[in-house]
């Protein structure tokens, strides 16, 4: 079995609109240090070190009054960057000139990941043996087609080793 990384989403919804301020950017730095203490005691039930989880901040903005929203990730609780990534994205996705350039603008999902990045996963080497499957043969059995029916080689997948070769 393969591994991957074990993460974590939590969120909440809280509208804010532009023009953002630092009582804005003390309520965003709020609710972001909630749902990381959130995030991190579910980590910490798995008996994952707080030290071991990456985080990412990630809100939900878009123009006010309309329905699109753009998750753009932010950089240490802060506000700055925000217009210029959302604005960005929504260029791309729905066309430059859709961009409503210094139009107001709403947040209004704060969403944090959690990430605990797993190593990877170490498997065991075999050394190559012959490439003859002969101890593996079982016979064969015929198999019906669509170019009619054939005699096909059965083989002990168990019997198999690493190197031998059917053709």
């Amino acid at each position: 079995m393969l591994t991957c990384d074990l993460v974590r989403t939590v969120q909440l919804s809280r509208t804010l609109h532009s023009p953002f301020d630092a009582e804005d950017q003390a309520l965003l730095g709020r609710e972001f240090d909630l749902l990381q203490s959130q995030i991190l005691a579910e980590f910490a039930r798995d008996g994952v070190a707080d030290d071991e989880v990456e985080v990412r901040q990630i809100i939900g903005v878009r123009y006010q009054r309309q329905v699109h929203t753009i998750e753009v990730t932010l950089g240490g609780d802060q506000l700055d960057g925000v217009r210029a990534q959302f604005e960005d994205s929504y260029g791309k996705m729905f066309g430059e000139g859709a961009v409503a350039g210094g139009g107001p603008l709403e947040l209004h999902v704060l969403r944090l990941v959690g990430t605990r990045r797993m190593p990877p996963l170490a498997l065991a080497t075999q050394e190559t043996t012959t490439e003859d499957p002969a101890p593996a043969w079982r016979g064969t059995r015929a198999t019906v087609t669509s170019a009619g029916t054939v005699d096909s080689a059965l083989f002990d997948g168990g019997a198999l080793v690493s190197g031998n070769r059917i053709e």
